[in-house]
């Protein structure tokens, strides 16, 4: 098995050579308990990386609405940051799909475009959301059986 960084490393090779390069960061912030994870986390690299200029955050609905979860990260983001002047400008749900929010985040002074989008099915019958509720639409799988969410039939 291959690395994570020789994978990376490969598709850096991949890709087209541009004057300015794409750097795309990933982490799994791992469920809806950790929200203050990617609150703490954008801050820093906002202040960090210099050529930063977006942020896309992916999290699962879980049992709250797309607006809900949103707030909830909105929140955790204003509040986590001790050291770290944070303002946020106000989420916009994007006209074209209703559950990625776009905003502006100024970290001490420095303006970060932030792009949040609420994963889960909400068409179907579950009491928690996920990315997986896509997965077991796409399957055909009934959405029944007691399950709470569609990790439990994926």
């Amino acid at each position: 098995m291959k690395s994570q960084k020789g994978v990376l490393r490969k598709a850096e090779e991949a890709l087209p050579k541009r004057a300015e390069q794409l750097v795309v960061v990933f982490t799994d912030c791992g469920g809806k308990d950790n929200v203050p994870f990617p609150a703490s986390v954008l801050p820093t690299l906002q202040r960090l990386a210099r050529k930063l200029k977006s942020a896309l955050v992916v999290i699962d609905a879980g049992e709250c609405t797309a607006d809900d979860r949103v707030r909830s990260l909105s929140g955790s983001l204003t509040s986590g940051a001790k050291d770290i002047r944070v303002q946020l400008g106000e989420f916009k749900r994007d006209s074209a799909h209703d559950q990625v929010y776009t905003s502006e985040i100024a970290v001490n002074g420095r303006i970060l475009k932030l792009v949040v989008t609420v994963n889960g099915d909400f068409s179907m019958l579950f009491k928690r959301h996920c990315l997986e509720d896509h997965c077991v639409k796409l399957m055909g799988i009934p959405a029944s059986g007691g399950a709470e969410n569609a990790k439990q039939l994926a």
